[in-house]
């Protein structure tokens, strides 16, 4: 049994369609696997997505997840690596490794330090420009050495910072691509795993270049076609794996997510809350300071949004990180005496997905249940546009989605709304309003638009399959005896 395992970040499904007439070899791998329908993690991020996909524990067993204090989040992601202990010997490559198997993971996301393992493994830093490897030999073949570390942080949204990030992230690609291809042929090996970032890079930046109806698009820029041509270079490179491996080997293509616009309106949860009686705000009248900030802060945001300047906002987070928790906790909430607010997820981007919090020290723990189901009733009762149609995908109680010891990292209620639409935090205003910083990153990860497409010998007994279900079909592909229960099972039959 040999099994190859390209990780593509981001892929999308939609545009796998929309542009299969310039992707042969989608259409060639297409003629003889099977194409499923895949279901992300809540919340959709790329580090929630890849833990649960290397480990098969939900988020709330392995704990990457993002619902966490602004200020301390900032710090974190702009000072500091993500801590991968929980990863250490529960990866697919770590079992099979150890159940006899040659396993090679190329560039895995969030493997940055690297573990003792059976497995070979090339990690890159997400923050730290390093790489490691547990053959450090074998990086003295990478094709690139220049890039070798990879790229982070924001580019320069001018004409020739935006052309020099797209350049990078295509020769990160490329070279990725090629050595993994070396890898490939000259290692003796029965699972091969490679991931990629670019797609992901690419659609949160590049996104209003290409999308004809983001409200930022313009038909004449530059850069119109460089979606489409990342995925034609992916094309490219899905071609080159699949022509170095035989008609046996069993492929597996997954994305952790898919990727569209960011949410170009906002629902203000927190507003809703208010007029629900469940979020207090302070006096405005003895604090008339308050309002005329956050009225200011709006239109600093907008202003940041619109002329494409998050880079130089983001140097100024790097020295001020208090300035994200002012941006992103409105200043007129009474913290102390609400009984639950909205949460922030990522700074002052919007997102389609969310949370709500009770707050422990106003509602007593006899009336949490019945106060989240008021919550949870106001919110679907608001939550409509004029002709009555709902702006819910979901909402519910975070024990009803995942069970695990970092449940508590979720909200007490997790919700999401329809494409288009996205969590706001505002208070005072309208019960939608447009997202003021939507143009700061334009695109955003989408959970139900990822792409798994599987060829192998083995029947394949489901059309759809979850993250949770990835390491349990890897484990039932090599015989291998699961060495703890997991959540998801296997897609193939016997």
């Amino acid at each position: 049994m040999k099994v190859l395992f390209l990780g593509i970040d981001a892929l999308d499904s939609d545009l796998l369609t929309r542009f299969s007439d310039r992707l042969p070899n989608f259409k060639r791998f297409l003629t003889t696997a099977v194409r499923l329908d895949v279901a992300s993690t809540f919340p959709p991020d790329s580090d929630t997505a890849w833990a649960t996909i290397s480990t098969g524990l939900n988020p709330a067993q392995h704990g990457y997840v993002k619902f966490v204090d602004p200020l301390e989040k900032s710090y974190r992601i702009m000072n500091t690596d993500e801590d991968n202990s929980i990863l250490h010997g529960n990866t697919f490559w770590d079992i099979l490794g150890r159940a006899g198997f040659s396993a090679c993971a190329v560039f895995p996301h969030l493997c940055y330090p690297i573990w003792e393992t059976p497995a070979v493994m090339i990690c890159r830093g997400k923050l730290n420009p390093d790489v490691q490897a547990t053959n450090p030999e074998l990086l003295a073949h990478y094709p690139d050495a220049e890039i070798l570390p990879g790229i982070r942080g924001f580019p320069d949204r001018s004409f020739s910072g935006m052309s020099d990030y797209y350049r990078t992230l295509t020769r990160i690609a490329e070279a990725d691509a090629k050595f993994g291809l070396s890898l490939l042929k000259e290692k003796n090996w029965d699972l091969f795993f490679i991931y990629w970032s670019t797609i992901d890079a690419i659609g949160h930046f590049f996104w209003s270049t290409f999308d004809e109806n983001d409200p930022f698009y313009d038909p004449g820029n530059p850069f119109r076609e460089v979606i489409a041509d990342t995925y034609r270079l992916y094309d490219k490179i899905l071609g080159n794996f699949l022509d170095a491996v035989d008609e046996d080997t069993t492929v597996i293509l997954l994305s952790d997510h898919g990727h569209g616009a960011r949410p170009v309106n906002a629902v203000n949860v927190n507003e809703i809350l208010r007029q629900g009686g469940f979020l207090k705000l302070l006096d405005a009248k003895a604090k008339p300071h308050l309002s005329l900030f956050e009225q200011l802060k709006r239109s600093g945001v907008r202003f940041v949004s619109r002329h494409g300047l998050a880079r130089q906002a983001g140097r100024i987070l790097r020295h001020v990180p208090k300035i994200v928790q002012a941006f992103t906790r409105p200043t007129l909430i009474d913290w102390d005496a609400s009984a639950a607010f909205a949460t922030d997820m990522s700074g002052i981007k919007a997102y389609a997905y969310g949370g709500i919090v009770i707050n422990r020290d106003v509602v007593p723990a006899s009336e949490i249940e019945r106060v989240r189901s008021e919550i949870i009733h106001t919110i679907r009762e608001k939550s409509t546009l004029e002709d009555g149609s709902s702006l819910l995908k979901f909402i519910a109680r975070r024990e009803d989605v995942y069970q695990g010891p970092y449940l508590q990292l979720f909200p007490d209620i997790i919700l999401e709304y329809r494409y288009g639409y996205g969590v706001g935090w505002a208070v005072n205003v309208s019960l939608i309003t447009k997202a003021d910083s939507y143009n700061l990153v334009p695109g955003s990860h989408r959970g139900e638009t990822g792409t798994c497409i599987i060829r192998s010998q083995r029947n394949i007994i489901t059309s759809q399959i979850d993250l949770l279900d990835i390491l349990p079909s890897l484990l039932d592909l090599f015989s291998v005896a699961p060495p703890r229960a997991y959540d998801g099972k296997s897609i193939f039959g016997r």
